[in-house]
């Protein structure tokens, strides 16, 4: 890799570092988008995880689309 592709990608690093950090400082951020699919995750995921029936596995992914979807709405919606 050339100095350029290395740079890059520190660049892009800490990029993401301070974003991450900056966000986690807000509470709204934090609640909305760690906390809400983690809960609904335990209260619907595992309680209707009975059986070999999959719906867990269906949950956690669609419980985990949900904190990506909401992090990426937040991130652009909110400034402070």
């Amino acid at each position: 890799m050339s100095a350029q592709t290395v740079s890059f990608w520190r660049i892009y690093t800490l990029e993401s570092r301070y974003e991450i950090l900056k966000m986690l400082r807000l509470p709204m951020y934090v609640i909305s988008t760690i906390s809400f699919p983690l809960v609904f995750y335990i209260l619907f995921g595992v309680a209707m995880r009975h059986g070999d029936s999959g719906m867990g596995t269906y949950m956690m992914a669609s419980y985990g689309a949900f904190g990506v979807m909401n992090a990426a709405l937040f991130g652009f919606g909110v400034t402070a």
